[in-house]
């Protein structure tokens, strides 16, 4: 399961992102994952509940966003979203394509508490 090193990955991230920050509490973390990209967000959310479960960062939320597959045909230079792995252009049904995106896995976002809230 590939997905637990890819949460303690992100995890190292936020505690490397954190340590300016050190009065700071994350809140939350924001990851964006492409349709593509071969993660299984199920697995990856239960990993990363193991992996910060009894840390500093015990409570830390996962917030998970899919973003499909969008390919642009080289004959016709049609953009659509790739519904299979084999999709053809539903334009003029070329298998010729660039990816556009969908193999993505980024953290988007923190949401971080300052302990300043109401100054």
């Amino acid at each position: 399961m590939h997905e637990l090193s890819i949460a303690q990955s992100i995890l190292e991230i936020v505690e490397t992102e954190m340590k300016s920050r050190p009065k700071a509490r994350v809140m939350v973390v924001g990851v964006r994952i492409g349709a593509m990209a071969a993660v299984d967000a199920e697995s990856l959310r239960f990993g990363f509940d193991a992996s910060v479960k009894g840390t500093e960062f015990d409570g830390l939320k996962l917030e998970l966003r899919i973003t499909e597959a969008e390919r642009q045909c080289l004959m016709c230079d049609h953009r659509y979203m790739m519904l299979a792995l084999e999709s053809n252009c539903p334009e003029c049904g070329s298998h010729d394509a660039i990816p556009l995106g969908g193999d993505e896995l980024d953290i988007e976002y923190l949401e971080v508490d300052d302990g300043k809230a109401g100054d």
